[in-house]
């Protein structure tokens, strides 16, 4: 390919055919992490959310929550304090620490 389009290189013309490459600068490529890292912690969010909802609906919970927003913070206090079966309550204890986690990195990366 190289070889049959040698007389365009030599002359600086395009060669058909061929992509070209452009790098990114850095500020270019620091801004598509940055829009990553929005991307992954919203849905990581969104995933931990959608659980603890699922989990509410199994025991027919979700009408004694005292907010309308969930992940407020007097919802997530009063989750804190819910009697569940062992392992709901085991797996609600680590969305909670995952979700306050995530909300942690949301708000320390200036991503909310």
């Amino acid at each position: 390919m190289l070889w049959v389009n040698r007389a365009r290189l030599w002359e600086g013309k395009p060669v058909r055919g061929l992509r070209q490459v452009d790098i990114a600068s850095t500020t270019d490529q620091e801004n598509r992490r940055l829009t990553m890292l929005q991307l992954n912690a919203g849905r990581s969010r969104t995933r931990l959310i959608n659980a603890l909802r699922h989990i509410l609906r199994r025991h027919n919970l979700q009408w004694e929550m005292q907010t309308k927003k969930f992940p407020a913070q007097r919802a997530i206090a009063w989750l804190k304090t819910l009697v569940l079966p062992s392992i709901d309550h085991m797996e609600v204890d680590h969305l909670i620490a995952d979700l306050e986690q995530v909300q942690w990195m949301r708000l320390s990366d200036g991503l909310s």
